[in-house]
């Protein structure tokens, strides 16, 4: 899901990071390319069933990055996106040239091939006969009944002029107006999300389909077609790499060290950027603005974990906290069913303090920049007035590349959150507005 983090930037100091970044293509030649197909069960690679390599280093520590694994469902080998209009479509022809792109680009099998995702195709437009809703209700629940669903369950029955049968390797992608609210459950379009992708069934066949309302004024400082293709790119690529995220869900698993990566930023691929000032960017190939997309291979060997890579091809740099506890974790699945699993990360009780290590690493040359805590429950409440359930104070607040800060981290009220816990952030930004990453860690209650 696109989610809609206004002011992300101002919650963690961040900034602002133009739209208009260049997108490099990147080289493929010597991508490792793992199936990650069905039955694949994750591991820290796709494909290798778990097995370890040698992890690159840079002068500072050992990358101890998240590692998105497959849950043990299928991604789509052979995707085909099958756009879905209402009349008169402003953006319908700048659409159609957009996704046209998409097929044989660099810039989708550099995003898709890590995963064991297929080419991907464009079928030819449907335009709905029918006066787009006001109001489309769905339901995240694949199997409860839905305005939304009901709709894509009536055209794809195989009777319908100019709709196609239901087909289980097409992404049906309803391109809503802006004059229609999309709510899914009790979250509304463009105020909690800004896009969502999702299963249901047509007869026996399991069908995926991808919902993209018609948002302005967005976050990122995205213009409004800008926002519409970023969220495009977004929920097309959590759709084939995590096709039914209920009942076989695929890569939206993270490894059991780095499980708070659920909580923020979510743990699909294209959710593990979107929260990056550098999420967005140009495409010199495409001609259109994408959201870049996590790579695992790029995060464990300490470069940008997004891609593909800007076109200026600025260092990476961020700071990781030296966790060496394993804490209780309520890990929740997709099906609302929550486990106790041990994580990585600190416990403290209200009042109780603890220092740790952190690491800083960039995989070239960086000037040095400034290190600080976020407390994310009441950075990310846009009512203002949840107080802060963790504090954070360093031994110093610049380092470079080498270099260790001590921060203490205090629990100062009880945790919220359904997960046991406080996550937080660790943010490192050079200057006033220069670029800026972000480690989300976990303080366990």
């Amino acid at each position: 899901m696109r989610m809609n983090l206004v002011g992300l930037g101002v919650v963690v100091s961040l900034g602002v990071w133009a739209a208009g970044c260049t997108v490099k293509a990147a080289d493929n030649s010597g991508s490792d390319g793992g199936s990650g197909g069905p039955g694949d069960g994750g591991g820290t690679d796709p494909g290798d069933a778990g097995a370890t390599e040698d992890v690159a280093t840079v002068p500072t520590a050992t990358i101890d990055a998240p590692q998105i694994l497959n849950a043990g469902g299928p991604v789509m080998a052979t995707p085909k996106i099958v756009p879905i209009y209402f009349g008169n479509d402003a953006f319908q022809a700048q659409l159609t040239t957009f996704l046209g792109k998409l097929p044989k680009s660099t810039y989708w099998k550099t995003i898709a091939s890590e995963y064991g995702v297929g080419d991907v195709t464009v079928a030819p437009a449907v335009v709905a006969t029918e006066k787009a809703p006001t109001t489309a209700q769905d339901h995240g629940d694949p199997t409860a009944v839905s305005a939304v669903k009901t709709f894509l369950q009536t055209h794809l029955d195989g009777a319908h002029p100019g709709w196609p049968a239901a087909d289980e390797n097409a992404i049906y992608t309803v391109f809503y107006p802006a004059t229609t609210t999309v709510k899914l459950d009790t979250a509304a379009s463009c105020v909690q999300f800004g896009g969502y992708h999702n299963e249901t069934t047509v007869g026996a066949k399991k069908i995926v389909y991808a919902i993209l309302p018609r948002c302005s004024g967005s976050p990122d400082g995205l213009g409004d077609f800008e926002e519409l293709t970023v969220a495009t790119s977004h929920e097309l690529f959590e759709a084939v790499s995590d096709p039914y995220p209920f009942s076989a869900a695929a890569f939206n698993l993270p490894d059991n060290d780095h499980l708070v990566w659920q909580d923020f930023p979510l743990p699909e691929l294209a959710d593990m950027c979107s929260a990056n000032v550098d999420a967005n960017a140009q495409s010199a190939e495409l001609g259109f603005t994408v959201q870049r997309m996590w790579s695992n291979k790029a995060a464990r060997e300490g470069h940008n974990p997004c891609v593909p890579e800007l076109a200026a091809k600025p260092a990476y740099f961020n700071a990781i906290p030296q966790f060496t506890d394993s804490v209780p974790f309520n890990f929740s699945d997709n099906n609302g069913v929550t486990k106790i699993v041990n994580t990585k990360g600190i416990k403290l009780a209200v009042g109780q303090s603890k220092t740790i290590p952190v690491k800083l690493f960039a995989d070239g040359q960086a000037a040095p920049w400034t290190v600080g805590g976020v407390d994310l429950a009441s950075r990310l409440d846009p009512s203002g007035q949840t107080p802060p359930e963790l504090t954070f104070t360093v031994d110093k607040d610049t380092g470079a590349a080498g270099d260790t800060i001590q921060m203490t981290i205090t629990r100062a009220s009880s945790a919220t959150s359904d997960i046991g816990g406080s996550s937080f952030l660790i943010v490192s930004k050079q200057g006033k507005s220069g670029p800026a990453f972000f480690w989300t860690g976990f303080v366990a209650e």
